[in-house]
């Protein structure tokens, strides 16, 4: 019998960001992650997802996820 693989914590905070947020304000795809963390004067390490919180209640549930761990 086959076990799931373990889930990383990068697996693990981008679930409780799409549970925060849900899943179409948490962007995964790998061009997506690049454009938005590039500037106009250089490119910083990729993230593991981009979250694009639509209101104040939605922001403070993103800090709270991170806060606790997940990362």
């Amino acid at each position: 019998m086959a076990t799931a693989p373990a889930l990383t914590s990068a697996d693990a905070l981008i679930e409780a960001l799409t549970r925060a947020v849900g899943p179409d304000h948490v962007l995964t795809d790998e061009g997506e992650r690049r454009f938005y963390s590039t500037d106009v004067y250089n490119h910083i390490e990729l993230p593991a997802a981009v979250v694009r919180p639509k209101s104040v209640e939605e922001l403070q549930a993103v800090v709270r996820a991170a806060a606790e761990g997940h990362a």
